[in-house]
């Protein structure tokens, strides 16, 4: 998983070099890793069903049928 992936080397970087510039919401998900509960804080940022169903009546989410099309090369 990226997210794990990203957090764990930020996690290195904090315990190697102690004055890095890091911003906050990184330091929080190592600290949730330390703990045990990244996943849980992944989780939050997931969309199930019902909440893609609410965000496309709202306008704010659609389905795209040709996900290719939108790569711009």
């Amino acid at each position: 998983m990226q997210f794990r992936k990203r957090v764990l080397t930020r996690k290195e970087v904090l315990e190697n070099f102690k004055e890095v510039k890091m911003g906050d919401h990184y330091r929080d998900l190592v600290d949730k890793f330390n703990r045990g509960i990244l996943e849980d804080e992944y989780k939050k940022y997931l969309f199930n069903s019902k909440d893609i169903a609410v965000l496309e009546k709202f306008g704010l989410v659609s389905k795209n049928l040709n996900p290719s099309m939108a790569i711009v090369r």
